[in-house]
C-alpha cells in the first residue's frame, strides 16, 4: 500500500470514526453513553496497541484482565443481585460493539466471560452456585474460555498462563478467546 490515505486508515483501523449510522446515541440513557465511552476509550487505549504483537506471538494478554476488571463492566440485566453492574440488554450489546470494532478476540474472551461462563453459572447453577460464581467472575478473578482443540500444540500444552490469582475455568487446548488454556487438571 502506498497511497498515503489508505496507509492513515491502516494505521488507526481500530479508532472509532464518529458514525452513527443508524442514528442510535440519541436513543441511549445516560448510564449506556458513558457505558460506551468507557469501553470505546478502554478498547482504543489499552487493546489496540497491545493486541497484534499477542496475536503473533500466540498469546492471549492477561495484563489487559485487571484493567478490564478495574472498569466495572461485568453486567447483564439478570445478575445484578451478584454484584454486578446494572445495564440494560442496550448496554450488554454497546460493550461488544465497541469491544468488537477494536479486536473480535478480545471482544469473544469477554463475550465468553460473561455470557457463557458467569451466565450459564447464573441460569444453571443453584443460588449458592450462582451466588459465589458470580462474585469471583465479576472480578475477573476466574475466567471463563470456550476450549478447541488446537493443531499445533495438542489438548495439554500451554503457551500462556494467567497472571498469578487468576484461575481457568476449563483445563483443555485452545480457548477461542483467550489464547491458548491452561493444561488439563489446572484449576
Amino acid at each position: 500500500m502506498t497511497d498515503p490515505a489508505t496507509l492513515k486508515l491502516v494505521d488507526n483501523i481500530g479508532a472509532a470514526r464518529g458514525t452513527d449510522y443508524f442514528l442510535m446515541k440519541e436513543q441511549l440513557t445516560k448510564d449506556e453513553v458513558e457505558l460506551l465511552h468507557k469501553v470505546r476509550k478502554f478498547g482504543e487505549e489499552e487493546v489496540l496497541p497491545v493486541v497484534n504483537p499477542y496475536w503473533e506471538r500466540g498469546e492471549f494478554p492477561f495484563d489487559l484482565v485487571p484493567k478490564i476488571a478495574a472498569l466495572n463492566i461485568v453486567g447483564d440485566n439478570n445478575m445484578r443481585d451478584y454484584g454486578c453492574r446494572p445495564m440494560s440488554t442496550v448496554g450488554a450489546g454497546l460493550i461488544s460493539m465497541e469491544l468488537s470494532r477494536v479486536d473480535g478476540s478480545f471482544a469473544t474472551f469477554f463475550c465468553v466471560h460473561v455470557g457463557l461462563g458467569m451466565q450459564s453459572i447464573n441460569i444453571l447453577g443453584s443460588e449458592e452456585q450462582s451466588g459465589a460464581g458470580c462474585r469471583r467472575w465479576r472480578g475477573w478473578r476466574r475466567l471463563g474460555r470456550l476450549p478447541l482443540p488446537s493443531p499445533t500444540t495438542g489438548p495439554t500444552r500451554s503457551l500462556s498462563k494467567p497472571p498469578p490469582g487468576v484461575m481457568a475455568t476449563s483445563g483443555c487446548s485452545t480457548a477461542a478467546s483467550a489464547g491458548p488454556a491452561m493444561p488439563s487438571g489446572a484449576t
